[in-house]
């Protein structure tokens, strides 16, 4: 499992919010938690997880390849779930 948290930060102009920007924790897929900043679109998000030097171990459950895949895959729809 890779648990991803999400932290908006908020861009607003009263009444409407908008987030611009968010902060995504991810879990398993190194040493320590990863937190990347990106842009809140799902594309982004999924763009900046691939690109972060990832490094998960491989085991029985999963190869690291997948668990790369598995991270930037959850990570967007954890934006995406969040509108």
């Amino acid at each position: 499992m890779i648990p991803v948290s999400l932290l908006p930060l908020p861009q607003s102009t009263p009444p409407v919010f908008q987030y611009i920007e968010c902060s995504i924790a991810i879990g398993c897929v190194a040493a320590t938690p990863v937190v990347i900043t990106a842009s809140a679109d799902e594309t982004a998000v999924a763009d900046a997880v691939k690109s972060a030097d990832l490094d998960p171990p491989s085991d029985v459950h999963a190869s690291a390849d997948y668990r790369r895949h598995l991270a930037a895959v959850l990570a967007a729809r954890a934006i995406r779930d969040s509108a």
